[in-house]
This record gives C-alpha cells, sequence and structure tokens, in this order.
C-alpha cells in the first residue's frame, strides 16, 4: 500500500509489519496533510491518492481511519452504531439462535395481545418484530471505559477494522500521549489485523522501534528522507 500527496515529494510506503512516522514540523504543511486527509475520508476533493503495490488506487473513504484524538470514550460508539446492529441482528437470526429469538418474539406478542384485550378501544397491532428493532431495546454499545487509554485506543482500532473494514490508521500527533510499551502495543494489534499505521507528528521523537521508518518535513518545508 502506498499513500502521496500532490504537494509532497515523500512517498510513503506500507508492509503490514512496519509503522511509518512523517514528522512534520511546518504547521502549514501539517494543516494541509490533515485538512485534505479529513475531507478526503467524508468524501470531498484532497490532495492525497491510496493505492495498492500494483498502483490500483484505493478509496481512501473506506479505507483510512483518522485519530486526532486518542481518548476514546462512549460517544465514539455513534460511528459503530449502524454496522453494530447489522452484526447483532445476523447473530441473532442464526441457527443457534433462531429458535430462541422466535420464542421472545412469540412472548411480546402474546404480551401485546393481553394488553390490548384490557382496554375498551377496538386495537390492532403489527404481527411482525424486526430482530434489529427488538435488539434497539438494550442500547448495545461497545466499551470503551477501560480506565487505560491505550486499551480503549486498540478497542476502537479493532472495531474500526471488522466493523467499518478500515485498514489504514493516520494518528496524529498520538506520541506525545503513550510510552514507546504502548505505541508497539498498538501498532502490533494494527498489524496483526493485516492493516497499516501512519503517524503524523509535528515534532521528531527517538522511535520506539527499530524497524520503524520515517521522513521528516521541516520548519523549512525542506523533505528529509
Amino acid at each position: 500500500m502506498r499513500l502521496i500527496h500532490n504537494q509532497i515529494e515523500t512517498q510513503i510506503c506500507f508492509d503490514c509489519e512496519t509503522s511509518y512516522t512523517l514528522v512534520v514540523e511546518s504547521p502549514i504543511v501539517m494543516n494541509r496533510l490533515v485538512s485534505d486527509l479529513k475531507l478526503q475520508i467524508r468524501g470531498e476533493d484532497g490532495g492525497f491518492v491510496l493505492s495498492e503495490n500494483n498502483l490500483k488506487d484505493i478509496d481512501i473513504v473506506f479505507a483510512c481511519e483518522l485519530i486526532i484524538d486518542p481518548f476514546v470514550c462512549a460517544d465514539d460508539n455513534k460511528k459503530f452504531a449502524t454496522k453494530l446492529l447489522q452484526y447483532l441482528k445476523m447473530v441473532a437470526n442464526q441457527e443457534d439462535f433462531f429458535e430462541q429469538t422466535a420464542q421472545i418474539k412469540s412472548a411480546l406478542f402474546q404480551y401485546a395481545l393481553i394488553i390490548m384485550q384490557d382496554t375498551d378501544e377496538s386495537l390492532i397491532y403489527k404481527d411482525e418484530i424486526d430482530t434489529g428493532t427488538l435488539l434497539k431495546v438494550f442500547s448495545f454499545m461497545l466499551d470503551f471505559s477501560d480506565p487505560s487509554p491505550i486499551e480503549n485506543l486498540v478497542t476502537y482500532v479493532k472495531v474500526a477494522n471488522k466493523y467499518l473494514a478500515k485498514s489504514l490508521f493516520v494518528f496524529v500527533n498520538v506520541k506525545s500521549f503513550f510510552t514507546n510499551e504502548e505505541l508497539n502495543y498498538l501498532v502490533n494489534t494494527v498489524h496483526g489485523m493485516k492493516c497499516n499505521v501512519l503517524f503524523l507528528e509535528s515534532n521528531f521523537h527517538k522511535p520506539f522501534d527499530n524497524k520503524e521508518k520515517y521522513s521528516i518535513i521541516d520548519i523549512d518545508q525542506c523533505e528529509i528522507f
């Protein structure tokens, strides 16, 4: 996988085994790169091109996850709500749970009938219950409440890959918040899913891994490979 931008010379090549750090000391360039990536993930125009090794383009909207705030919380569930419900619906309708799901729906219909019979009005009700609607009662959410921020971030990365099929994770200035051991844990998790990691950093940090690749765009916008 390769990531390039039309206003810098650096070509970022990934191999699912080595993380890549792009140190961008120029605020002007950092602003441009992060803004473009954010726009392109929303489906708008920008200067990045993501491609396979055979130069076939990859849609950044579907492949890339940009993480500017590494402190994941319950609010981040909104991104996964639809896909999570679809997955749970599929599980509930599987052979192992189908009978139990049918029994619950039957019990609800009986409950509705009892309530209806105890009213003076003439009532009708839907005789079908969508499994997804039933599951919404429980307000299922992913658990991002671990006391350790790195554990929540790792959980986020895993579910972004599972439910959103993200294969490139771009972290902005995350090295300022975590130890080398935590960063190794994060990178190993991403690589274990056969995905890629890019760190965009405003300042140079000593590599936490001797295999780490990096390039620098200095304050004068000169590129150092």
